[in-house]
């Protein structure tokens, strides 16, 4: 068919105003001052947080994201998974704006590709002045993210043809995740597992569990390993339990090695929240090569099962909590929980004094153990000049707080000795400096001042 220059022209003009109504208009007061998001900046923020390191075969999967980008491995990803599907044309536009109807799309559509999009009769009315405004392709969707609250609306409503802005997407990227999470409930508390994560886990508890413990997590493929080499113990696949204990409970933990368990929250009620890991490793396959190919999922959930404790502390609106567990960290623990522990304080000046009634001893070493934590020091030699002692004759172990380094610890016992440093908070006092103080009042008590 022969074309005219007249019917080229309008074919031309047709196709730029086609493209011209794909682009949304900025609407009046919808971004932010500090700038718009762009659909690779969304992308890449899916395939950061749920691709799990996946490498796409083909990073061709659009004709406009070079396979060197920045985006290449994420939009090759979102596309193998459907999530992101473009233009229709092969384009990506990876620089381009995304609006807030397309990014509950590519939200919506991996929320489906993890089971969690709606299931059965789901239509409902939005209760928004611009509802009627979303487009076909993104209604399912945006019901999806309002009912899930991913997404918070402006003042005008949904606007699901304005723009993201960058400080805004944080906002749905964080609620996104949560909307996702499976929720565990046991006592009045939460435990939330990312998607993606909770399908591999089994979290019923054990039999043998502690008394006070609220969850148990471990690999499910790790256990089936095991049974299917006949092995029909507890333990294999295990990555935490989160246990609830007492005020007494953990003053009696801390006076002693806590390996494998730590402390790390507490309530107002007094409770405290213990995390007990395995300290050997219970990863396990049928066959070393599954070990090999399996081996970056371990590291996976161990890296999740690490920041659990923080999420845990938020979701359910606790104050979080930290102890040491060195030996310096034992023995003060003894000195203040432990009426059985036998101890002297010494210096040059009187010598050896005894616990004497009406000096709160607990005080003294509390607030020694404020806002500081001990690492081991590598050094051969200690300062000269005075130091104060604590001593454990029953146990023939004792530390030595230096004068000139008051960051500075001996420990000394039968087998050899090491020394610790200490590293304080902002704000936090020196721990000679109260050990100082604490032998001054001792020495006064007992009549030597």
């Amino acid at each position: 068919m022969k074309m005219t220059v007249k019917h080229a022209l309008s074919i031309a003009l047709a196709l730029v105003l086609a493209l011209a109504l794909c682009v949304p208009a900025l609407a009046d007061g919808a971004a932010p001052d500090d700038g718009l998001a762009t659909r690779g900046d969304l992308v890449k923020w899916l395939y950061g947080e749920f691709g799990n390191g996946a490498k796409p075969d083909n990073l061709h999967a659009f004709t406009d994201v070079p396979a060197d980008s920045g985006e290449a491995e994420a939009a090759a990803w979102a596309a193998g998974l459907g999530i992101a599907k473009g233009y229709g044309d092969g384009r990506f536009g990876p620089a381009d704006l995304v609006t807030r109807e397309q990014a509950a799309a590519m939200f919506y559509r991996y929320a489906q590709s993890v089971g969690k999009g709606f299931r059965g009769m789901w239509m409902f009315r939005l209760d928004a002045p611009d509802a009627a405004e979303i487009s076909d392709w993104a209604d399912e969707a945006m019901h999806w993210v309002v009912a899930n609250g991913v997404i918070t609306e402006r003042a005008a409503g949904l606007a699901p043809k304005d723009f993201i802005g960058v400080n805004e997407l944080p906002v749905w990227m964080r609620q996104f995740v949560d909307a996702l999470s499976t929720k565990l409930e046991n006592g009045g508390y939460t435990l939330s597992i990312p998607a993606g994560i909770a399908e591999q886990l089994n979290t019923e508890l054990p039999v043998n569990m502690a008394e006070g413990t609220l969850f148990s997590v471990a690999e499910q493929a790790s256990i089936d390993a095991a049974r299917a080499k006949g092995y029909e113990g507890d333990g294999m696949g295990w990555l935490f339990a989160i246990q609830k204990i007492s005020d007494a409970e953990a003053r009696q933990l801390l006076c002693g090695d806590m390996s494998g368990r730590q402390l790390f929250a507490k309530d107002a009620d007094g409770n405290h929240f213990l995390f007990c890991t395995p300290t050997d490793v219970r990863f396990d396959r049928e066959t070393t090569e599954q070990m090999m190919e399996d081996s970056a999922v371990w590291a996976q959930l161990n890296e999740w099962a690490a920041s659990v404790k923080d999420s845990f502390v938020n979701d359910n609106g606790l104050v979080p909590e930290s102890c040491g567990n060195t030996e310096l960290d034992i023995a003060l623990y003894r000195v203040a929980y432990d009426e059985s522990v036998k101890y002297t304080l010494s210096t040059t000046a009187f010598g050896p004094l005894e616990p004497v009634d009406g000096v709160d001893a607990a005080a003294y070493v509390l607030s020694a153990l404020n806002g500081v934590t001990f690492a081991y020091a590598d050094t051969e030699a200690v300062p000269d000049g005075e130091y104060i002692v604590l001593n454990f004759p029953e146990t023939g172990e004792r530390f030595d707080f230096f004068g000139a380094d008051g960051n500075l610890i001996r420990r000394v016992t039968e087998y050899g000795e090491y020394c610790l440093r200490a590293s304080y908070e902002d704000g936090a006092v020196s721990i000679h400096d109260i050990m100082e103080e604490w032998y001054s009042v001792l020495a006064a008590a007992h009549g030597l001042k």
